[in-house]
């Protein structure tokens, strides 16, 4: 413990009697839910040179407390202990689903006991063995706040070989090492990494898209008509580099007129490929639902908690299947789909993460670029300075000119395919 900078800890078995100072470290703050009675308890302790403040979530039948963390770059990470005791009926993890929905840090840990012995983590598709309501409330769980679980070791000291002790986070690419060693109990200790400098957010910056389809086409073409003449008269004067750069202004300068654009942002941009707009609006529905529960504590707002709760997971898994049975036509008519779903199921970002140089943290790309570029380029000898001749044959014939045509450059613009993205010049096919 003394070389963690978090820990995250269950079954403290401590009460209102003990204080933080009689077992813990000094140089620790200490956030902790008692039971109050045999046994359970959860705790979370942050080293004093993180800074960090408690999230105050109340919540009666869940063991759970939560502390976040703020990071040098100005971003925030939620942690969170869990305690399931053996026994417990799903509708802890329904509300634990609903305590993270609330959570407004771009980057989620949660980690502790979840006694949820019948999954089978080591299986391809990390679910195998597992069924039943309770499992069930889990996957949802998962599925709903986007996360990834990192554990796969036995963490129980005996012969079962059973994961009971889970760390779950919604940016897979930020825990590493991930290690199962020997503790204090019958549990192990699960030990890992996390890499806060060098981890993306997982959500995508705003950015403008045009929407094409509500284009006023009429209008541009008579714009460009009108301009047409200058543009005759300028062919004359500049070059073809400065011509490019003339007509390339006036196509953007049109579209920013004529096409009508939003701006595209991504709370999540880890969302499965099934959700839909009105899913994740009917998602926000549920969590405004548990927040007035969970503030008025009146049966009214409970039962209409639970018939968003009803409603939203049984959404979801229509959803999935309806998704699934059209994967394969969707696939064959556009490629892109294919990519789109193994991009959502990606367990890191494929990106190239920001980088550390000099003390500094790189983080656009053209500095990333060029501090890849500097870095490959100073492994390799420079070239040798000699002279370099070459015995060419002398060739008589010459190639003759390339001659442009309207027809030929009318029929590559109309075989360009106009789904695509734009280019480096941002034109739009």
């Amino acid at each position: 413990m003394t070389q963690s900078k978090v820990v995250i800890g269950t079954e403290s078995w401590l009460d209102e009697n003990v204080l933080d100072r009689e077992v813990f470290p000094d140089n620790y703050l200490c956030y902790r839910k008692d039971r109050n009675s045999h046994g359970g308890g959860v705790f979370i302790l942050v080293h004093e040179s993180i800074v960090s403040k408690e999230m105050p979530i109340e919540t009666e039948n869940v063991e759970n407390v939560w502390c976040e963390l703020s990071l040098g770059n100005g971003e925030r990470l939620a942690v969170g202990a869990f305690y399931r005791p053996p026994g417990t009926q799903p509708n802890v993890l329904s509300s634990l689903s609903e305590i993270v929905s609330t959570i407004r840090c771009a980057k989620i840990i949660i980690g502790g006991d979840f006694n949820l012995p019948a999954i089978n983590w080591k299986a391809n598709n990390r679910r195998t063995g597992a069924g039943g309501e309770l499992y069930n409330e889990f996957f949802s769980l998962m599925d709903l706040c986007s996360l990834e679980q990192h554990v796969i070791e036995p963490t129980r000291d005996d012969k079962t070989g059973h994961i009971l002790d889970l760390l779950l986070s919604n940016t897979p690419d930020m825990i590493s090492n991930t290690q199962v060693i020997t503790g204090i109990s019958d549990h192990k200790v699960v030990v890992a990494d996390v890499n806060l400098a060098n981890t993306n957010v997982g959500r995508s910056k705003p950015r403008k898209v045009f929407l094409y389809n509500k284009a006023d086409y009429d209008s541009m073409s008579a714009a460009l008509d009108s301009y047409f003449p200058t543009f005759e008269t300028l062919a004359e004067e500049l070059s073809i580099e400065d011509l490019w750069r003339v007509f390339k202004n006036k196509i953007t300068e049109l579209t920013n007129c004529f096409v009508p654009s939003a701006m595209l942002t991504s709370k999540r941009a880890r969302d499965k490929p099934w959700v839909s707009r009105q899913l994740r609006s009917l998602i926000q529905k549920k969590r405004r639902a548990f927040l007035k529960y969970r503030r008025t504590q009146l049966a009214a707002h409970l039962a209409k908690l639970s018939e968003l709760t009803a409603h939203v997971k049984t959404s979801i898994h229509t959803a999935k299947q309806q998704y699934f049975q059209a994967f394969e036509e969707r696939v064959k008519n556009n490629p892109k789909e294919f990519w789109r779903y193994v991009r959502s199921n990606a367990k890191s970002d494929i990106s190239v993460p920001p980088l550390n140089h000099d003390d500094s943290v790189v983080q656009s790309d053209t500095d990333k670029a060029q501090l890849l570029n500097s870095f490959f380029y100073s492994v390799f000898n420079p070239p040798a300075q000699r002279d370099v001749s070459f015995d060419a044959p002398f060739v008589t014939n010459e190639m003759p000119p390339i001659t442009l045509q309207v027809e030929g450059i009318r029929k590559l613009l109309n075989e360009l395919d106009v789904s695509k993205a734009t280019g480096p010049d941002n034109i739009s096919p």
